[in-house]
């Protein structure tokens, strides 16, 4: 493991052997954290509760998801790696999310265009799963 150290000696940053399966996991897990938490910015905010819930539940959801991935992304490493490694010692610069997740919280209506977004995402998990192994299968589920 190579990276940068704080003055304490913690690592604040791993380097990856990346492979195009590695990069896939990584790419479709970091889109579903950093879509969870973009999500869970509208807890207490929506239009109504229904809403409100709802969207609670599909980032929770999502965050389930990019925690599978990134277990079987470690293990397709093979560095002994956690997903807890991947999801939060990497810089801002090596994560391969979809950049849609990133922009600033609109209205609500642009939270849901963002929200179908991760439902592509989940789709093609679901059609990707064979290149992934057959890891994640038809059990992943978003809204």
């Amino acid at each position: 493991m190579s990276g940068r150290a704080n003055g304490e000696g913690a690592l604040t940053t791993i380097q990856l052997r990346e492979t195009p399966r590695l990069t896939y996991a990584l790419r479709l897990a970091d889109s579903m954290l950093v879509l969870s938490h973009r999500l869970s910015e509208w807890c207490g905010h929506a239009p109504m509760l229904e809403e409100d819930l709802a969207l609670a539940n599909i980032a929770l959801d999502l965050l389930g998801q990019a925690r599978l991935l990134y277990d079987h992304a470690a293990a397709l490493e093979g560095a002994g790696r956690t997903e807890d490694d991947l999801a939060y010692l990497r810089d801002a610069p090596q994560f391969r999310n979809l950049l849609i997740a990133e922009l600033p919280r609109g209205d609500f209506a642009f939270i849901a265009g963002e929200a179908t977004d991760a439902h592509q995402v989940a789709q093609e998990i679901d059609a990707g799963s064979l290149i992934l192994g057959g890891k994640c299968g038809h059990g992943i589920f978003v809204g």
